[in-house]
This record gives structure tokens, sequence and C-alpha cells, in this order.
């Protein structure tokens, strides 16, 4: 209800957008996809800041995924303006092309988000075991 609320009456807020994010979990939580879906695209139509429209896409793209809709996947992380993001973005294009059956495009796309991680990163280990997975 606090989250349907924010998301009504304060909609231009970077609070309803949080409120989308708790809803969206809470709905996935429940096993409610297609509603949690729709809550993040909620939050990525909203969001005034780009930091928490990156942070909506790739959490609209994880639910998208666990829904099978690669080619959805495909259109929301396919940009040129993914900001820090972008490893993050490379590994979802990579685990939709897997999806499809695309094992070069996967690999291309776990390779290039390798190459954007920074060094140590926590994820740049789970990340070489994706494009190890896929074969060199």
């Amino acid at each position: 209800q606090i989250a349907g609320a924010l998301m009504a009456d304060y909609r231009a807020t970077p609070y309803a957008v949080h409120g989308a994010f708790a809803l969206a979990k809470f709905l996935l939580d429940k096993g409610d996809l297609d509603r949690s879906a729709e809550t993040l695209r909620w939050a990525v139509d909203n969001a005034k800041d780009d930091t928490l429209r990156h942070i909506a896409i790739l959490r609209l793209a994880a639910v998208l995924l666990a829904q099978g809709h690669a080619d959805e996947v495909l259109e929301l992380v396919t940009t040129d303006d993914a900001a820090g993001f972008a490893p993050r973005y490379h590994e979802l294009e990579g685990d939709a092309h897997l999806l499809n059956g695309d094992l070069g495009a996967a690999r291309s796309a776990y390779r290039l988000g390798l190459t954007r991680m920074p060094p140590n990163a926590a994820e740049q280990d789970l990340l070489q075991l994706k494009l190890d997975n896929v074969g060199k």
C-alpha cells in the first residue's frame, strides 16, 4: 500500500522509484513475475535520476530473463548510455543471447562486459564463469 501511494502521489520523486523497487521485490518473492515486471517498467518510465533508471532497467531485464523474454531484454540493454553500468548491461545481453541459443553473441557480450569491468570487481568471477561456460 505504501509503495502504491508513493508511486501514485509522489511519482516525480526518487521515493516513488524506491517504493517501486520494494514492491517489485515483494512481488518477485511471491512469484508474481508479471506484476513485478510491470512495476519495474513503471520505475524505468518514471525515474528522473539516471542512476535509478539504470537500476530499474537492470532489474527489469533480470525479471524478463526469468520469464524467457530474451528479445525484450536485448532491446532494454542495447544502449550507448550505460555509464558505469556497462558491465552489467553486457552481462545481461550475454544472458539473453544465451537464452536465444546464440553462443557466439553471448561470448562477445560477456567478453565486452569483462573488459569494461573495473579490476578486481566482485562480479568479475561470475562473469568469467559465464564466459567459460559458453566456451572461448
